[in-house]
């Protein structure tokens, strides 16, 4: 007997790289077996092996790739955010989150004001399947005067500038008066 069985069917990968299904055993008595072996996608090919020199030649299962970890994107504008000892932060936003749990963000500036920006971004189609959201407006949730030269909505998944024609621009923020 070998040390290592070779069920019929099993799939091996040889240190040559060479992928083989075991096709068949043969027991030549005075202890050797052989090992019919098959390529996976043409029967046609084979080769064999004494089964105590084939386990010599199977390569070890490759070892998985390492990780490249990353961090979530926001949910507000699709960027990848950061993380600190508070939590994730979008600069681009300027959102908040906490590291753990599943809770809606927040706002690194809660004392800012939400930019007045306005799309309808469906208003100019027409027919009675638009019906519904033909009227939809969609309100920018950065903070007034943001840097971004894009508005960001939640509910509507795209952004778009002061300059587009179904939008209605944001008016400069008002300034604080001591």
């Amino acid at each position: 007997m070998t040390a290592r069985e070779f069920p019929v069917g099993e799939i091996l990968t040889l240190m040559s790289g060479a992928t083989w299904r075991v096709r068949n055993l043969n027991d030549y008595g005075n202890g050797r077996i052989g090992v019919g072996l098959v390529n996976p996608f043409n029967p046609n090919h084979g080769t064999a092996f004494f089964a105590d020199v084939l386990a010599g030649l199977i390569a070890d299962r490759p070892a998985p790739p390492p990780l490249t970890p990353t961090m979530p994107p926001c949910s507000v504008c699709g960027e990848e955010v950061e993380c600190d000892a508070d939590g994730f932060r979008c600069p681009t936003c300027r959102c908040t989150w906490p590291v753990v749990g599943d809770e809606p963000g927040g706002w690194d500036y809660v004392e800012a004001t939400q930019c007045t920006s306005v799309i309808r971004p469906f208003a100019d189609f027409t027919g009675d399947r638009y019906r519904d959201i033909r009227d939809s407006t969609y309100r920018c949730v950065l903070d007034a005067g943001h840097e971004s030269e894009f508005h960001q909505g939640l509910d509507y998944h795209w952004s778009w500038r002061d300059n587009d024609e179904r939008a209605i621009p944001a008016e400069p923020p008002a300034e604080a008066t001591s």
